[in-house]
Protein backbone atom coordinates (compact mmCIF):
# COMPACT_ATOMS: atom_id res chain seq x y z
CA UNK A 1 0.00 0.00 0.00
CA UNK A 2 1.06 3.17 -1.29
CA UNK A 3 0.51 6.47 0.56
CA UNK A 4 0.24 9.84 -1.53
CA UNK A 5 -0.57 12.13 1.29
CA UNK A 6 -0.54 12.70 5.11
CA UNK A 7 -4.48 12.51 4.73
CA UNK A 8 -4.30 8.94 4.11
CA UNK A 9 -1.85 7.91 6.61
CA UNK A 10 -4.12 9.63 9.10
CA UNK A 11 -7.03 7.75 7.66
CA UNK A 12 -4.86 4.55 8.54
CA UNK A 13 -3.05 5.22 11.59
CA UNK A 14 -3.33 3.85 15.46
CA UNK A 15 -2.90 6.30 18.11
CA UNK A 16 0.20 6.19 20.24
CA UNK A 17 0.27 6.59 23.49
CA UNK A 18 3.97 7.25 23.94
CA UNK A 19 4.71 9.69 21.18
CA UNK A 20 8.16 10.17 22.39
CA UNK A 21 9.32 6.81 21.08
CA UNK A 22 8.18 7.21 17.65
CA UNK A 23 10.73 8.84 15.00
CA UNK A 24 8.64 11.08 13.06
CA UNK A 25 11.01 12.18 9.60
CA UNK A 26 10.82 15.81 8.39
CA UNK A 27 7.64 16.08 6.05
CA UNK A 28 9.83 16.96 3.05
CA UNK A 29 11.57 12.94 3.46
CA UNK A 30 9.99 9.99 2.82
CA UNK A 31 9.30 7.29 5.29
CA UNK A 32 12.08 3.94 4.79
CA UNK A 33 10.34 0.59 3.77
CA UNK A 34 10.74 -1.62 6.80
CA UNK A 35 8.02 0.98 8.69
CA UNK A 36 5.81 1.04 6.27
CA UNK A 37 5.12 -2.44 5.91
CA UNK A 38 1.57 -2.29 7.72
CA UNK A 39 -0.47 -5.24 7.41
CA UNK A 40 -3.88 -5.36 8.99
CA UNK A 41 -4.34 -7.37 12.30
CA UNK A 42 -7.04 -9.97 10.83
CA UNK A 43 -5.17 -10.89 7.55
CA UNK A 44 -2.15 -12.05 10.29
CA UNK A 45 -4.31 -14.39 12.75
CA UNK A 46 -6.24 -17.03 11.96
CA UNK A 47 -9.17 -18.98 14.25
CA UNK A 48 -6.29 -21.27 15.48
CA UNK A 49 -4.87 -17.82 16.99
CA UNK A 50 -8.07 -17.59 19.20
CA UNK A 51 -8.19 -18.87 22.63
CA UNK A 52 -11.28 -19.45 25.57
CA UNK A 53 -11.16 -18.90 29.39
CA UNK A 54 -13.71 -20.14 31.89
CA UNK A 55 -13.09 -20.07 35.65
CA UNK A 56 -15.34 -19.92 38.45
CA UNK A 57 -19.07 -20.79 38.18
CA UNK A 58 -19.79 -21.21 33.90
CA UNK A 59 -23.41 -23.06 34.68
CA UNK A 60 -22.68 -25.46 31.67
CA UNK A 61 -20.42 -26.28 29.04
CA UNK A 62 -23.12 -25.56 25.91
CA UNK A 63 -23.11 -22.05 28.04
CA UNK A 64 -19.89 -21.80 27.35
CA UNK A 65 -19.92 -23.07 23.99
CA UNK A 66 -22.36 -20.80 22.61
CA UNK A 67 -20.91 -17.68 24.41
CA UNK A 68 -17.42 -18.81 21.88
CA UNK A 69 -19.27 -19.14 19.18
CA UNK A 70 -21.23 -16.07 19.40
CA UNK A 71 -17.99 -14.25 20.23
CA UNK A 72 -16.38 -16.02 17.27
CA UNK A 73 -19.80 -15.17 14.83
CA UNK A 74 -19.40 -11.15 15.87
CA UNK A 75 -15.76 -10.76 14.46
CA UNK A 76 -17.45 -11.51 10.77
CA UNK A 77 -19.21 -8.63 11.24
CA UNK A 78 -16.30 -6.16 11.42
CA UNK A 79 -15.73 -3.81 8.60
CA UNK A 80 -12.20 -4.23 7.87
CA UNK A 81 -10.49 -1.08 6.09
CA UNK A 82 -10.61 -2.80 2.12
CA UNK A 83 -14.51 -2.66 2.83
CA UNK A 84 -14.45 1.00 3.66
CA UNK A 85 -16.47 3.58 1.08
CA UNK A 86 -13.93 5.89 -0.48
CA UNK A 87 -13.07 8.96 1.31
CA UNK A 88 -13.25 12.41 -0.37
CA UNK A 89 -11.37 14.67 1.09
CA UNK A 90 -12.26 18.63 0.94
CA UNK A 91 -9.86 21.82 1.77
CA UNK A 92 -11.01 23.48 5.00
CA UNK A 93 -12.09 27.22 4.54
Amino acid sequence: MKFNSLEEIYLFSLLIKESEIIESPPLGMSLKDEVLKIMPLLMMTSIYDCYTLARGCTATLSNFVKATFDAISKTYSYLTPNLWKETVFTKSP
